[in-house]
């Protein structure tokens, strides 16, 4: 579904440079809740740039207390180069449901994207006062609750003709993994969405909890996606 919105949006700016920026910023949204299914709230509040200065998406070195915890081409890249930088992400525990701190490496799928995004759109959207946020809407503030749902269910209407929510889209992640993975699940359910411990004891109640409708749009969405 992302290179249909990129595809659509390119057929019909007409230029308008804008147009294209709010586009790729939709691409971007409905790539990374395909990959990481983050809540709603850490999406919308993630700040970019530097770590020291608290900002939730940044890139710079992998630490060493967690480099043997990598993929093989990172240790390799890291290797050739010491002063290699990747994007990662990081959240204190305050900023997260479980109250656990979460930090990962940003998935190499959605790097490229990302780098277009901030070097080239993000700049066209954001107003005179940079709110920091990795999104902003449409006016260049960030995006409220509300906001950024509607932004997503609408997305997902028009393109997979199922209008799927943040929420359903992190049920749903979880669901196929759930499926796919039953004892492997929980591990990379816990560190794509942000979940900690504490959500081994839950997950299996949001997915009893989905109603048959929901279980039906979660089946048929990601076929789409």
């Amino acid at each position: 579904m992302p290179d249909l919105i990129r595809k659509e949006v390119e057929e019909s700016s007409n230029g308008d440079r804008k147009r294209v920026a709010v586009g790729v910023r939709n691409q971007l949204i409905i790539a990374w809740l395909t990959f990481l299914a983050w809540r709603s709230e850490n999406l919308r509040k993630c700040r970019i740039g530097s770590r020291k200065r608290g900002a939730n998406l940044f890139k710079a070195r992998v630490p060493a207390r967690l480099l043997s915890k990598e993929a093989e081409w990172v240790k390799d890249a890291v290797k050739a180069n010491p002063r290699k930088e990747f994007w990662q992400f990081s959240f204190a525990g305050t900023e997260t449901r479980s109250g656990y701190p979460v930090y990962s490496r940003l998935p190499e799928q959605l790097v490229p994207l990302l780098k277009e995004y901030l070097e080239q759109h993000r700049p066209l959207l954001v107003g005179a006062r940079d709110p920091g946020t990795l999104f902003v809407n449409d006016v260049g503030r960030p995006f409220d609750r509300r906001g950024f749902t509607d932004l997503v269910g609408s997305l997902t209407l028009r393109y997979a003709r199922q209008r799927v929510t943040p929420d359903m889209f992190r049920h749903a992640f979880v669901m196929a993994w759930l499926t796919s993975y039953a004892n492997g699940y929980l591990t990379l359910s816990n560190a794509k969405s942000g979940r900690s411990k504490p959500a081994r004891r839950t997950t299996g109640r949001h997915a009893q909890r989905t109603s048959s409708r929901t279980q039906n749009s979660l089946a048929r969405a990601p076929q789409r996606l």
